[in-house]
């Protein structure tokens, strides 16, 4: 590699999104783990939660902040997602 090559791997910007980025993802694994071990669910409901959880928060984001529109099959993705969220909890109630 060049020293052209490697000053741009190491920009002030990189190292600062690297961070901006790595901060929120360490701390979502943290608390992924310590779900694993507080809520006295099966491990695979907790990830099936979550990952329906991101996807949902990501999408309301989406509506919201960025002016995305929100077509009749989102809304109804949306909406089994919710569903989905709520069976998983009643299924893990009991």
């Amino acid at each position: 590699m060049s020293v052209d090559t490697m000053a741009r791997l190491f920009e002030l910007k990189n190292i600062a999104a690297g961070i901006v980025l790595g901060i929120p993802n360490y701390f979502s694994i943290y608390l992924l783990i310590y779900s694993y071990r507080s809520t006295g669910w099966q491990d695979s409901t907790v990830l099936a939660v979550t990952n329906v959880s991101v996807v949902l928060v990501s999408s309301l984001i989406g509506f919201f902040a960025f002016k995305e529109n929100a077509t009749s099959r989102k809304i109804i993705g949306l909406i089994s997602a919710i569903l989905a969220i709520g069976i998983l909890y009643l299924a893990n109630k009991s």
